[in-house]
């Protein structure tokens, strides 16, 4: 059982912190990937809702966004992960042309400008729902879950 745990934990993670460097599966509603998403993120908002005085309502759209949030950057973690095998593949063939790796290096400065503009969309959508010091208290709260998370995925390596 602490393995499911620690895989849902993960894999939330990966998929709710935006990270581009996993390749991200798809987790259609109702599969065991998405109840497992679904139990770690209400998991983390019970324990931070009381320390935010967050509202059952406040709550709701925290959760929306974060849902939303996940789909996007599910996305743009495939797109990096594609844009890595080419990149990789380029890099060890001897023909790639200078003109294919400055059109592959274009290409991740553009996904790394849409991975910005994503975070700054979920930041100001957080903003609209909650006040200052309860974003504050959000955003290291999260910031604490996400450390304890990549600490859990060192320790599996």
């Amino acid at each position: 059982m602490r393995g499911v745990r620690v895989s849902a934990i993960l894999l939330t993670l990966a998929l709710l912190s935006g990270a581009g460097t996993l390749q991200a599966q798809e987790a259609a509603p109702g599969s065991r990937r998405a109840q497992l998403e679904g139990r770690v993120l209400r998991g983390f908002l019970d324990r931070t809702q009381a320390d935010m005085a967050m509202t059952d309502a406040q709550r709701a759209r925290i959760e929306e966004i974060m849902r939303g949030s996940a789909e996007r950057h599910r996305e743009l973690a495939r797109t990096a992960a594609q844009l890595r095998r080419e990149l990789r593949v380029a890099v060890e063939n001897e023909t790639t042309s200078e003109a294919e790796f400055t059109q592959l290096l274009e290409r991740m400065a553009h996904l790394r400008a849409q991975e910005q503009n994503a975070w700054q969309a979920d930041q100001r959508a957080i903003a609209a729902v909650l006040t200052p010091r309860q974003r504050a208290i959000f955003s290291l709260r999260w910031i604490e879950f996400q450390e304890r998370m990549r600490a859990v995925m060192s320790q599996r390596r």
